[in-house]
C-alpha cells in the first residue's frame, strides 16, 4: 500500500503538469473542432446575428441542423466539388486572454462562385471547453 501511495505521489504531479503543458500548448485536433459542433448542436441560429440567414434549405433553426445541410449539400449535383476545411488560429480576446478560434468551412473553389459557409467558434486554451456565445456563421450574406 505504502507503494502504491508513494508511486502516486510521484507520478500525479508530473501527469498533471504534463497534461496541463499539452493543453496550454496544444491546438485542438480537427475531430475535437468537429465534435464541439455537434456537442453544441441545439444553440438556435436566431440568436446569432450573422447566422441569421444561414439555412441553405428552409427548416434549419440550430447550429446543428445547419451543419447537416452543409454536410448533406456535398451530396447535391449542384454543389459538386464541394470542399471541407477545418481550421484553428491562435487569437486573443478583448480582454488580453487567448483563445483558439475553430472553424469548420464547406467550399466550392472556382472563378465564377466564391461559395464559402460554415461556422467558427472559440475554445478556451486551457480545457479547449467551447464559448457557446461565440459561435458565428461566416460567409453568412
Amino acid at each position: 500500500m505504502k507503494n502504491i501511495l508513494l508511486a502516486l505521489i510521484l507520478f500525479l504531479p508530473g501527469y498533471l503538469l504534463y497534461a496541463s503543458d499539452k493543453n496550454e500548448h496544444t491546438p485542438p485536433a480537427d475531430s475535437e473542432i468537429v465534435h464541439a459542433i455537434f456537442i453544441n448542436h441545439d444553440i438556435p441560429l436566431a440568436s446569432i446575428e450573422s447566422c441569421a440567414s444561414a439555412p441553405i434549405d428552409p427548416g434549419a433553426s440550430t447550429i446543428g441542423e445547419y451543419v447537416s445541410q452543409l454536410i448533406a449539400a456535398t451530396q447535391k449535383k449542384e454543389f459538386e466539388g464541394l470542399k471541407v476545411r477545418i481550421s484553428k488560429e491562435l487569437v486573443k480576446g478583448e480582454s488580453g486572454e487567448s483563445f483558439w478560434e475553430c472553424s469548420l468551412f464547406f467550399y466550392i473553389e472556382d472563378d465564377y462562385s466564391p461559395w464559402e459557409y460554415g461556422v467558427s467558434f472559440l475554445m478556451r486554451i486551457s480545457d479547449h471547453s467551447v464559448i457557446r456565445s461565440s459561435f458565428e456563421c461566416p460567409g453568412v450574406p
